[in-house]
């Protein structure tokens, strides 16, 4: 797959699919924000003196500059392991995976962020806010299997076993406005299970919470579910992407292209904070 792949780029154009983020970034509610504070600075090592080693032969009066950041690994652009959502009685996700076996003090005990390969593969835009002919899709606009079948069609792309698939709502275009970048258009669950059905094995969208939001009446696929999507797609063992950057690509009308995401190998970790990018 990865030679495969590497035989799609073209241009060898880069597409930075990440949204940047600070501590007034936009926030699922359920995560805790963003906070990048100074750890030590040229003025406290000077003043304080402790470390010694600046003092002796530094004529060129060399400092440094170090900081911590306190973040959820769903903040900004990112990616869902596979027991970040859980169902039923047993808290079970994928694979049957049990948080009330599986999760401990310092994070997950199976499932967490380190389970998450390197991902280069083919990834398509489905472009569902062009599709509509809008700029973005109004919050809670539930995305239909026909929408994508739709976007798909006009585009020209077909969707084949082992993609990314990236879908645009629109919404990334008003990143970092706190209301109008968390909208809730999303795919509703028939079409991520559609979407599982043609094999990808990922997909992402530019929203906050990947699939619409509120769901129509609460209803999934099995029962009364806030988020169905989740479960139909974690259940095949597929990671999801949110906050994507898909503008543009968008832009360019580029809908097929080389795709890379890698996640930090933190173990434990119910999500990674991602920087993917395309190549065309």
């Amino acid at each position: 797959m990865v030679a495969k792949t590497a035989k799609m780029i073209k241009s060898g154009k880069i597409y930075d699919l990440s949204q940047t983020v600070d501590r007034n970034s936009p926030n699922w509610p359920g995560h805790p924000p963003f906070e990048l504070v100074t750890f030590r600075s040229p003025f406290g090592e000077w003043n304080q003196k402790d470390q010694g080693w600046l003092f002796k032969d530094n004529a060129a009066n060399i400092c440094f500059m170090s900081e911590v950041t306190i973040h959820c690994q769903h903040t900004g652009t990112h990616i869902d392991a596979l027991a970040h959502v859980v169902f039923g009685p047993a808290w079970a996700g994928y694979n049957g995976i049990s948080l009330k076996k599986s999760s401990g003090d310092w994070g997950l005990l199976k499932a967490g962020a380190e389970t998450i390969p390197p991902i280069f593969c083919r990834g398509i835009l489905i472009d569902v806010a062009a599709y509509k002919g809008v700029s973005s899709l109004e919050g809670g606009y539930a995305i239909t299997p026909d929408d994508l079948k739709g976007a798909l069609k006009k585009q020209g792309t077909k969707i084949k076993k082992g993609d990314a698939a990236l879908i645009r709502t629109g919404v990334g275009q008003y990143w970092p406005d706190k209301k109008k970048a968390t909208a809730g258009p999303g795919p509703n669950w028939q079409a991520c299970k559609w979407m599982m059905d043609k094999g990808v094995m990922l997909t992402g969208t530019d929203t906050v919470a990947y699939e619409v939001l509120p769901v129509p009446g609460g209803m999934g696929p099995v029962m009364k579910n806030p988020h169905p999507g989740h479960m139909v797609i974690f259940h095949h063992g597929v990671h999801i992407l949110e906050l994507l950057n898909l503008e543009g690509l968008s832009k360019d009308k580029v809908y097929e292209f080389a795709f890379n995401c890698t996640a930090n190998n933190f173990r434990g970790a119910t999500g990674s904070n991602v920087r993917p990018f395309a190549i065309n």
